[in-house]
């Protein structure tokens, strides 16, 4: 202190000055081994790109080879009696020409059974199976028996189960075991062409099953002009036995069974004709 004057004041240390910068003093941190880096998305969006492209041209190729129709079907029969398999299996691959069978869009399938039933009478149904996945078609054809050898205006034909005359063309060890239907009332048969109506074929054949279990030796059936009448020759009798094609056939072979056996018995057969077309009657001339 100075004696007599102004205490003097003590000096004080400068004040540091402080920085108004933001960014002062602020070290910048190392990159840390840990944190993730900003990927080069360039390369690997265009990787993706290829790879959504090339699933959708493979998708493509595999719906577009999936539609696809093959020429070579496959051919399921129910019977070969009147062709082989390959003739059926050719005419199918051949019915299957046009450009719209090629896919399974477009595939006409009542055209083909159309062409096929046209050129094989016998065939009584066709139905087409299209694989999902793969490209060959299963065509299945139902074949109808045959029953009858059927001659008419001096042709013979195979007459079906539904009816239909087939042109006799196939395996003659087949047509032997036939029996025979004399056509007589003037009807002009057409191959592919219904002459008798599926419950009339199938009566006759009852008829004649019947008549054969019980070892009665057929010769022929004749169809007269009378309508729904089928007259029956036998090899051991000179008559005829007429029968009602709209009947029973059970019942009126029963009473033909019968009748031929009394008759035999007395010594009284006909004539003419036996007459069994009447349930319970028996008439014969």
């Amino acid at each position: 202190m100075r004696l007599g004057g102004k205490p003097r004041q003590a000096k004080l240390p400068p004040k540091k000055q402080v920085a108004t910068s933001y960014y002062r003093g602020v070290e910048q941190p190392s990159p840390s081994p840990f944190k993730s880096k900003p990927t080069q998305k360039g390369w690997r969006t265009r990787l993706v790109k290829s790879e959504d492209l090339l699933l959708l041209v493979v998708i493509l190729v595999c719906l577009v080879y999936s539609l696809v129709v093959s020429a070579n079907p496959k051919v399921v029969l129910t019977s070969s009696d009147y062709h082989s398999p390959s003739i059926y299996r050719t005419a199918a691959a051949q019915a299957m020409n046009g450009f719209k069978d090629r896919n399974k869009l477009t595939f006409d399938e009542p055209a083909v059974a159309s062409k096929l039933q046209a050129q094989f009478p016998e065939i009584s149904k066709v139905s087409v199976e299209l694989p999902l996945i793969g490209q060959q078609p299963v065509i299945r054809l139902n074949i109808a028996n045959p029953e009858f050898l059927f001659n008419s205006n001096g042709q013979q034909y195979v007459l079906t189960a539904n009816g239909i005359v087939v042109p006799n063309s196939f395996n003659p060890r087949i047509t032997k075991t036939l029996v025979t239907i004399n056509d007589l009332s003037g009807f002009h048969a057409q191959p592919g062409k219904a002459v008798l109506s599926a419950q009339q074929v199938a009566f006759i054949s009852t008829v004649a099953s019947q008549i054969q279990a019980a070892k009665v030796p057929i010769k022929s059936f004749n169809l007269p002009p009378a309508a729904q009448e089928v007259d029956l020759y036998t090899k051991d009798q000179n008559y005829y036995t007429k029968f009602y094609l709209g009947g029973n056939a059970l019942v009126e072979t029963g009473q033909y069974l019968a009748a031929r056996h009394q008759l035999s018995a007395q010594n009284q057969n006909p004539s003419q004709y036996l007459d069994v077309r009447v349930e319970g009657k028996i008439f014969y001339k």
